[in-house]
């Protein structure tokens, strides 16, 4: 019985000495996590201080030539809205004039309501059927209103105060004397070089747009 156990013992600690040799497990237990780490590619990795600045560095560079750029981009999208929003109020009311046989006006506003006297056309603009053929507008329904360009954009008439009234045949009366034709001046806060623009209308009423120095 006792060679038996004796042999028993001696069984187990060789499974045991067979076990932790083929898993790697040994008395050293920082030797054993060694080859684990390694035979599984794990690595430790940082930045070093030279590194941090010289990225930060980058950043920094990039942010000062974004942001002029972006402000540039947003100024002329501004222009280019005011502009456009004229443009299409101009041939919006000509064209209603023509298909309703009856005056359309279009004018700045203040309230959205009647049409005001004045060379400011970035407080907004409405476009209304006029029963008047000559002089002051005397509008019976709004057709269209626009929406204020400012502050982000500015729209000025450069002949004065005033308003855009179209026939029925389609060409133009507006109440300020003299002149072939007529402009509103757009542009913003910072315009550059001809990022501005003139929304021009003529006796005949047609409608267009060109460039424009700054002011």
């Amino acid at each position: 019985m006792r060679k038996r156990l004796k042999g028993d013992a001696r069984l187990q600690a060789g499974v045991s000495s067979h076990t932790i040799a083929h898993t790697g497990l040994g008395a050293d237990p920082g030797h054993t996590q060694h080859r684990f780490d390694r035979s599984a590619g794990f690595s430790v990795a940082g930045f070093t201080l030279i590194e941090l600045l010289i990225a930060l560095a980058v950043v920094a560079i990039l942010t000062t030539i974004a942001i002029p750029s972006m402000a540039d981009l947003i100024r002329r999208n501004r222009i280019a809205v005011a502009n456009n929003d004229l443009v299409a109020a101009f041939q919006h009311a000509r064209a209603e004039a023509l298909n309703r046989g009856r005056p359309v006006t279009v004018c700045p506003t203040l309230d959205q309501a009647t049409c005001a006297n004045q060379a400011d056309w970035s407080v907004g603009w409405l476009v209304a059927i006029d029963t008047a053929t000559t002089g002051a507008p005397n509008l019976q329904q709004i057709l269209q209103v626009g929406e204020a360009s400012a502050p982000s954009a500015r729209a000025i008439a450069e002949a004065g105060a005033g308003h855009f009234r179209f026939a029925p045949t389609g060409q133009v009366e507006w109440g300020v004397a003299g002149g072939a034709e007529r402009a509103i001046r757009v542009d913003a806060s910072g315009c550059k070089n001809q990022e501005a623009r003139r929304v021009i209308v003529n006796r005949i009423g047609r409608v267009r747009s060109e460039p424009a120095p700054c002011a």
